[in-house]
């Protein structure tokens, strides 16, 4: 969590997206308390694909701030293949985390531009998101 600590400090426009539903979501987050790390949440179950979540979060946070973001202003954080492969379609910077069901090698052949174990190193995963 000190890396949601962290980035909620910032300007930064933290998004969740995900597959799961948002009863189930909320039932998650309402146990762990993580919902308020979030600006917005995007549902796999309100559209048909990751990169649609991806652009209406993309399009959202350009709202909020009234600029476009595209490219490295975009950071995609995920532990599956999909997501890195979703972020890559944006030209999004890419932070691949093996805590999910895909290995290390799998994440870095997907082309994942950072590629951590999990989180606990969050000082290392905030410089390389706010890396230029």
């Amino acid at each position: 969590w000190e890396l949601l600590d962290r980035l909620a400090a910032t300007d930064n426009i933290v998004v969740l997206y995900t597959g799961d539903s948002p009863r189930v979501v909320e039932h998650v987050l309402g146990a762990t308390g993580l919902g308020r790390y979030f600006r917005y949440f995007f549902y796999g179950t309100e559209v048909p694909t990751r990169a649609d979540m991806v652009r209406q979060a993309i399009e959202k946070a350009g709202e909020t701030v009234g600029r476009e973001f595209r490219g490295k202003d975009i950071v995609v954080i995920g532990d599956s293949v999909r997501d890195i492969e979703c972020g890559r379609a944006f030209g999004a910077r890419t932070i691949a985390v093996a805590t999910g069901i895909h290995a290390k090698e799998q994440l870095a052949a997907a082309g994942a531009d950072f590629l951590f174990p999990d989180l606990k190193d969050y000082r290392r995963v905030l410089k390389t998101i706010e890396s230029d």
